[in-house]
């Protein structure tokens, strides 16, 4: 009851909390609170919340992540309403929604629920919302940022301007760090990339990339992280399957940037060089037409 609820005053009297009331103004409804003990006074509406949890959770009671389970209940939604109902005249919710639309009064923009905090940046480049820990560019270090904590996210912001955007955990003591946050550092001493905390907490995916080909090579890894930032790590794992067609030594910054920018690609120095130039030229060929293709299709997005 505490996000409708600020206070009980007498035996049935409440005092609205402010979040409730700004809502209830910006769309326009009212609200109704049921008395103390009892719940037959909201049947009506928990039922309702029984029923689609029922049938969307029933059968499958187990998901990988919250998106997923998201994503079920929308679908599951969609197809009830999208269902026909007698004492509807054979037509669903859905239908009976459209013919509703032309009298309804227009949508106001979605109302962002967004708690604000001001927080200051430690000396890891890092700022603590409930008991986490979450990473911004280092040249912050010591001065205050506004972080806006969402139910899914957390932006982070200095001077009105959007710094960094990170999925919020629901942990305790847990590190969600962005690499990017630390490439000056990182530059200064690339030995330390290995054993780094920033690195740990990556995308699964990048950590592969890491161990698989730059292990001994640091500073092209980093290189390479200002290559994804600027495009996508998709758009360079594409590169990097099409580049292991031709053998692992390929597998370079330096040949991942050419063919993004559709330039010649270096070849490594070999036993039979003509035959590497030979499948090399090929390679390039394809990998040309592929990109030449992308720029009237969507583009991967970052």
């Amino acid at each position: 009851m505490r996000v409708a609820v600020k206070r009980f005053i007498g035996p049935t009297e409440k005092e609205t909390t402010d979040d409730l009331i700004k809502l209830s103004m910006y769309y326009g409804f009212d609200y109704r609170f049921c008395n103390t003990r009892r719940g037959n006074e909201k049947g009506h509406v928990e039922r309702g919340v029984e029923f689609v949890r029922r049938k969307s959770f029933s059968r499958n009671l187990e998901s990988s992540s919250l998106e997923e389970a998201n994503n079920h209940l929308e679908n599951t939604l969609k197809n009830i309403n999208s269902k026909p109902r007698k004492w509807m005249g054979n037509k669903s919710p859905e239908d009976k929604l459209k013919e509703e639309k032309e009298y309804l009064l227009k949508l106001n923009p979605d109302y962002v629920i967004a708690k604000k905090v001001e927080c200051r940046v430690n000396k890891y480049s890092t700022i603590t919302i409930e008991q986490n820990k979450y990473s911004v560019p280092e040249r912050l270090v010591n001065k205050f940022v506004e972080a806006k904590i969402y139910p899914e996210n957390i932006k982070i912001y200095f001077e009105g301007e959007l710094l960094a955007t990170h999925e919020r955990s629901y942990k305790l003591q847990d590190w969600i760090l962005d690499i990017n946050h630390y490439l000056e550092t990182l530059k200064r001493k690339p030995g330390s990339l290995k054993h780094s905390t920033s690195l740990q907490c990556s995308e699964h995916r990048l950590q592969e990339i890491y161990t698989s080909y730059y292990s001994k090579k640091p500073k092209e890894f980093l290189e390479l992280l200002e290559i994804i930032r600027e495009k996508s790590l998709k758009e360079v794992e594409k590169v990097i399957e099409e580049l292991l067609k031709n053998g692992e030594k390929l597998v370079t910054t330096e040949n991942i940037k050419n063919i993004i920018n559709q330039e010649k690609i270096a070849i490594p120095e070999a036993v039979d060089k003509n035959e590497i130039e030979e499948k090399s030229i090929e390679l390039l060929e394809k990998i040309s037409e592929i990109f030449t293709s992308n720029n009237n299709e969507t583009r991967y997005i970052s």
